[in-house]
């Protein structure tokens, strides 16, 4: 099984990798170009020991995610290489108000119909589409949009700070006082000011300040083995926002006979 995650940033691009390593079993493989589109954009794949591949595409932010899709989908209708084609997408998105929901929704849809015909997407939902390709045949997969957090705004990141938080008194503390600090130096800082600018750096910061204070000695290490060493199966406020996955416990299509078939 082949999927390919759409995601907005590098750091959400991060934080997945680590989520399906811990949860499902997945290593790093490498980092690699995407066909079809005309940035170099980051993409990294992981592998299972049953040889199904994730690829996490860390798009540039939520305004290209259906460009993204649109380029990718592009370059399926003329390409005849199995390892071009994926059985399942995934976007997975901040939940920044459900107006931004509903307008991302309507977006991707459009993209999708002049592939796949008529297609109706609803959060969280898988729907099974199939698209013609140049050489007569037509290429199977599902597709899926998750915002998270499921309820409120906020990003990957306060929704791993939230979960972090529930393991006990002290990371409560320290989780709670992270979101404080951060909340406190923007309404402080001199305007106009390079740090905090953005209501993205404003929710993506207090997880950063919470591995510093939980691992100091490895903040100049890329946070990665903090990171690493969370035990994303313990937390069931990750695994119910980002339930859209769960199919990676195994190498399952549901029945749909995706990828590449020729007529």
């Amino acid at each position: 099984m082949r999927s390919l995650i759409f995601c907005e940033g590098e750091s959400d691009q991060v934080l997945l990798g680590y989520y399906i390593c811990g949860k499902f079993g997945y290593q790093f493989e490498r980092d690699r170009d995407i066909k079809g589109f005309n940035r170099k954009d980051k993409v990294c794949q992981y592998r299972n020991g049953n040889q199904d591949v994730v690829d996490i595409w860390a798009v540039g932010g939520k305004d290209r995610l259906a460009e993204s899709i649109r380029a990718k989908l592009t370059d399926n209708k003329a390409n005849t290489e199995r390892e071009a084609f994926f059985d399942r997408y995934v976007v997975i998105t901040d939940r920044d108000s459900d107006r931004e929901l509903r307008n991302l929704l309507d977006e991707l849809q459009n993209v999708l119909v002049p592939f796949t015909g008529p297609v109706s997407l609803k959060e969280n939902q898988w729907v099974d589409l199939r698209q013609r390709i140049d050489f007569e045949g037509e290429a199977r997969f599902q597709f899926c949009l998750t915002a998270i957090p499921e309820h409120g705004v906020g990003s990957i990141e306060t929704f791993i700070l939230e979960s972090v938080g529930n393991q006990g008194e002290n990371e409560k503390t320290i989780a709670e006082a992270s979101q404080a600090l951060v909340t406190g130096l923007k309404n402080s800082l001199v305007q106009p000011c390079e740090y905090l600018k953005t209501r993205r750096d404003e929710v993506k910061a207090p997880l950063g300040v919470y591995l510093s204070v939980v691992s100091p000695e490895k903040i100049f290490d890329k946070i990665d083995k903090p990171l690493r060493n969370l035990l994303w199966h313990q937390f069931p406020t990750i695994h119910s926002g980002l339930e859209s996955l769960d199919y990676l416990k195994s190498n399952e299509t549901d029945g749909v006979d995706t990828a590449l078939t020729a007529n």
